[in-house]
């Protein structure tokens, strides 16, 4: 495999009832037994525990969007060993290209969003 320097391993389906997260870890694990490259693991990583789980399974490295896209305290959040506000929702890839906003179950931002949630 000359030439890659890591593989990320991510999906498209993010939001699946009763889904285990992080949602690719049974599927990046066997990846990694396979390849002698990194394994870059993305989705549904939500706190400190889940992250510490992956990388002793063998996971390389962690990478992360929506909880950044949701709260930009979350790094002081995961250092503190709470949890990320994201809810995995995904209005946010929505609302941030079309109206270059953030989080949308923000209490602070929704009042400027059109969307209905149940």
């Amino acid at each position: 495999m000359d030439g890659i320097d890591a593989i990320e391993i991510s999906g498209n389906n993010f939001k699946k009832l009763n889904q285990p997260t992080p949602y690719f870890l049974e599927n990046a694990l066997k990846i990694r037994n396979k390849v002698n490259v990194p394994i870059i693991l993305v989705g549904g990583f939500r706190n400190v525990n889940q992250m510490n789980n992956a990388l002793e399974k063998g996971i390389d490295f962690i990478s992360m969007s929506r909880p950044f896209i949701a709260d930009e305290n979350f790094v002081q959040k995961l250092k503190n060993d709470e949890e990320s506000i994201c809810v995995n929702c995904n209005e946010c890839f929505e609302i941030f290209k079309t109206q270059h906003k953030r989080c949308a179950l923000r209490k602070d931002i929704i009042h400027q969003l059109e969307i209905n949630f149940p």
